[in-house]
């Protein structure tokens, strides 16, 4: 699996699936979607010091059922890694 926090140009992890009954407490992000096609039920989500939940820029097709969120300064944010990442790998 591409780490897309240091692999210049991002990569996906592939797709398809479910995260339920779940709480994350803490964390630069409580929960990272780097994927597609996935499903978000029963989410409790504290803490988070930038966004409770970050959506990579090509993912795709997440539905949220009961997700909360409390204590993080946004709830949702997005982000092109690709170019975070090459930004950083240059000298």
């Amino acid at each position: 699996q591409v780490d897309n926090y240091t692999h210049p140009g991002g990569g996906g992890s592939g797709g398809g699936g479910s995260v339920e009954d779940v709480s994350v407490s803490g964390g630069e992000y409580s929960l990272r979607g780097d994927s597609s096609q996935f499903a978000f039920r029963g989410l409790r989500l504290s803490g988070a010091r930038t966004s409770a939940i970050l959506v990579e820029h090509f993912a795709w097709l997440f539905a949220f059922v009961d997700v909360v969120a409390s204590d993080s300064p946004a709830f949702l944010t997005t982000l092109d890694l690709g170019a975070h990442n090459a930004a950083r790998a240059r000298p």
